[in-house]
């Protein structure tokens, strides 16, 4: 089956058909690749014409030529791929573990706030507290005496 390949990828150079395969065999070429590596003068030694074999030649050299560039740009793109998927597994990796800063920082932020509501409610009732007794020795001044009605007023008083 490997065979039929080769002879597939020498048929399809300008100048080899199944006559010429067969001379090539005979040289033991059965590669583009060989063909390329091959001498003129080896190719004329097997009946193959100056013309036609300088021609093969330059065809196999292109072809294995654009074979290796094709296959260098297969690896390249492997590469690429492989490079691609681990930056995009790391950039997952960064995002939720930054998810989880983010959340725990709002879970302590939470927790600090209700801590200090709680504070603040406390010292709000303790001032309130304070404000509801106070003792008569934090007053100052002395004690207004209200009078109980308009009698007992300074100014209704009659002067005797």
């Amino acid at each position: 089956m490997a065979d039929d390949n080769e002879t597939n990828e020498l048929t399809s150079l300008d100048g080899v058909g199944p006559a010429t395969i067969k001379k090539l065999k005979s040289l033991k070429i059965t590669t583009v690749a060989g063909l390329s590596k091959a001498s003129q003068k080896s190719l004329e030694g097997a009946g193959i014409a100056a013309s036609t074999a300088k021609k093969m030649i330059a065809a196999a050299k292109f072809a294995s030529k654009a074979s290796s560039a094709s296959k260098k740009t297969v690896s390249a793109t492997k590469k690429v791929s492989t490079t691609a998927k681990k930056a995009g597994k790391s950039a997952s990796s960064a995002t939720k573990k930054t998810a989880q800063k983010v959340s725990d920082a709002s879970s302590k932020a939470v927790a600090k706030s209700k801590d200090m509501a709680k504070k603040v409610v406390e010292e709000t009732k303790e001032t309130a507290a304070s404000l509801k007794h106070k003792s008569s020795a934090d007053r100052k001044g002395t004690n207004i005496s209200i009078p109980k009605s308009v009698k007992d007023m300074p100014w209704f008083k009659k002067k005797e």
